[in-house]
Formats: structure tokens, C-alpha cells, sequence
């Protein structure tokens, strides 16, 4: 280090002398001069006839040891009392980090192997963060799928909120609508869910307590996906109590639970048989039966009453000559 310190003021002399200028390279101070080529100039470096010393080089631990940092001392040195010689070590002014020291989540190369984080097989995994796999890529994590790592990678999620991770239509942020899925991961799914989005193809359903399939009329239904066993998607009925009362009722023999027999809600009463039966006649002129089938007597019948109904008058062939026989039968009067 002397020699080279006495070389470089016998430089400086010999420049001064020669008016301030080294005939080599004309520059005019020598200590901005970088002879070894290793991009620091003679001022900064401590032996600038070697290009493998310079400030910042690695230090080697090849005998005999040099200075090869400039840092005043040699590579067997170990600067920070961690154990390894500077020369061994890939920082050695921090005594954390070593050959073999525990590689943790700080982006550094803690064990001077060359990778850091993530890249390093030796990582301390208690030091790293749990993502979760985001297979769907809709920003919303498998809870069943964590993912140890140091920094979020590539296909996982911050968060574990996905109730289903292979489909990108169904997460947190989903609007929940009619198609038998919980689509916005809340537990609830479809009408049992109080975010439900609805369209005009799905019924309002009304409350039907006899189960005819028609809710009463002037009640209030549920825009919803669909209707419960006690609901219907139509609504007019005139007597929720009664099964046998609603628009599309039939003819009934008997009244509802009200005394009503207006069963199919038009407000009207309508009877079933309305014409009156007549006799069962032979005609002379045309030698065929005549009649009118209906009720027999009393006309007209009465809702629920019960009376004699002419069905059929056939032909017939007696010893005496053809007559007319007449068919009855017991019918009630039907209404609605």
C-alpha cells in the first residue's frame, strides 16, 4: 500500500514537472485517470493496476488474501462477527444474513444461496402470508385452497370468499338471481335471499290457503323466483277457504264453505242444466220419438236440489205397435 501511495506522489511530481500534463494520455490530473480499466479512476481506487480491485468488488478468499473492496481490509476478515469471512459472505455488514442462515419473507437473499423469497426452496414458511388459489380469476379466493407465499402470486386471491371457485359468475360481488344457486356466496340462495334480483319472467305469487292454485283477490303477492306449496302465480279467488271456488271452477253440487255458489268468482251464478224435460212422444207423422231431455216437473231446479232428469227416449217395437220409452235418472243441480 506504501509502494503505491510513493508511486502515485512520484506520478504527481513527474506530472507537475511536466507542465501539469502525462504524455500518455494527455489528461492533466493523473488521479482521474483509470489505467486498470475497471471504471473507477486512480483518486477512488486502491490499486489501479488490478481490475479485480476496486470499491464494492467481491472479496476472495484465495491466499493470499487482498483488499479487493478498498474498504481497508482483507477478505478473510469477517466485518460483521457472523461466522462466515467476508469473502464467504454475500453481506458482510449484516450479521443476519450468512451461508445458511434462515431465509425469510424481506426480499433479501438472507442465505447468500442466490434466491430470495418465493424463488427459495429454504424459506421459513411462518414468516410468509396465506393466499388463497383463485382458479376462476374472479378476484375471490378457495378457502379450501391456501397458498403460502411472500407475495401474492399469479391465480390466487387476497381473500377466501368464493363458495364456488371454477365459476367466474358466482362470488361475493355476484347478483343473486333465480337459478336454484347461491350466487353471491351469502348463505341464501334465490326467493331466501333478501338481495335477490328478479326479471319479468318470474311470478308474483299470492297466498292460496285451500291449494286451488289461485291466491284471493285484491292481496298483495311476491315478485319471486317461485311459488311455495301454500302460494299460486295467479290470483282471483273469490273463496280462499273453499278448493272447489276459483276461475276455473267446475260445475259443483254443492255450495262452498260460505254458502256460495258462485264457485268460478264472475260473480254470477250459473247453472248447469237449464232445460226443461219433455215428455217421451211418438209422432205419427214421422214415426220417430220426440222429446226434450231435462229435468222432469218443477222447472227450473234450484242449486243443490235433486229431481227426476229425462236422459234418453228410444224407439221401440211392441206387440201392439212402436212406442217411445223414455230414460231417467236422479241428477242434482250443479252450479258455479
Amino acid at each position: 500500500m506504501y509502494a503505491a501511495r510513493l508511486l502515485l506522489l512520484a506520478t504527481i511530481g513527474f506530472t507537475a514537472c511536466n507542465n501539469g500534463q502525462t504524455e500518455e494520455t494527455g489528461i492533466d490530473d493523473p488521479l482521474q485517470e483509470d489505467k486498470d480499466g475497471d471504471g473507477y479512476v486512480m483518486a477512488d481506487d486502491c490499486n489501479d493496476q488490478n481490475e479485480s480491485i476496486y470499491p464494492g468488488a467481491p472479496e476472495l478468499c484465495e491466499e493470499p488474501l487482498v483488499d479487493s473492496n478498498c474498504d481497508g481490509v482483507t477478505g478473510g476478515l469477517d466485518g460483521d462477527e457472523d461466522g462466515f469471512r467476508a469473502c464467504d459472505d454475500c453481506d458482510d455488514t449484516d450479521d443476519t444474513i450468512f451461508p445458511n442462515a434462515v431465509e425469510i419473507c424481506d426480499t433479501v437473499d438472507n442465505d447468500c444461496d442466490g434466491q430470495i423469497d418465493d424463488d427459495d426452496d429454504n424459506l421459513d414458511a411462518s414468516t410468509a402470508n396465506t393466499y388463497y388459489l383463485d382458479t376462476d380469476d374472479d378476484s375471490f379466493g378457495d378457502p379450501e385452497q391456501p397458498v403460502i407465499a411472500c407475495s401474492l402470486p399469479e391465480g390466487a386471491s387476497l381473500n377466501d370468499e368464493d363458495c364456488k371457485d371454477d365459476d367466474v359468475l358466482i362470488h361475493p360481488d355476484a347478483e343473486e338471481i333465480c337459478d336454484l344457486v347461491d350466487n353471491n356466496c351469502d348463505g341464501f340462495a334465490d326467493r331466501n335471499d333478501e338481495d335477490l334480483l328478479v326479471s319479468d319472467e318470474d311470478p308474483v305469487c299470492y297466498p292460496d290457503s285451500d291449494g286451488d292454485g289461485y291466491g284471493p283477490t285484491g292481496v298483495e303477492g311476491i315478485h319471486t323466483c317461485y311459488c311455495v306449496d301454500d302460494e299460486a302465480d295467479k290470483t282471483g279467488d273469490c273463496d280462499d277457504d273453499s278448493d272447489i271456488s276459483h276461475p276455473d271452477a267446475e260445475f259443483q253440487t254443492k255450495p262452498s264453505k260460505s254458502g256460495d255458489w258462485d264457485h268460478n268468482c264472475d260473480g254470477t251464478e250459473e247453472t248447469e242444466y237449464q232445460t226443461k224435460g219433455t215428455g217421451c212422444l211418438l209422432s205419427s207423422a214421422t214415426k220417430a220419438c220426440v222429446t226434450t231431455t231435462g229435468f222432469l216437473g218443477k222447472t227450473p231446479i234450484d242449486c243443490g236440489e235433486t229431481a227426476s232428469y229425462l236422459t234418453a227416449c228410444t224407439l221401440m217395437k211392441g206387440s201392439t205397435g212402436p212406442y217411445c220409452e223414455s230414460t231417467e235418472e236422479t241428477r242434482t243441480q250443479a252450479c258455479r
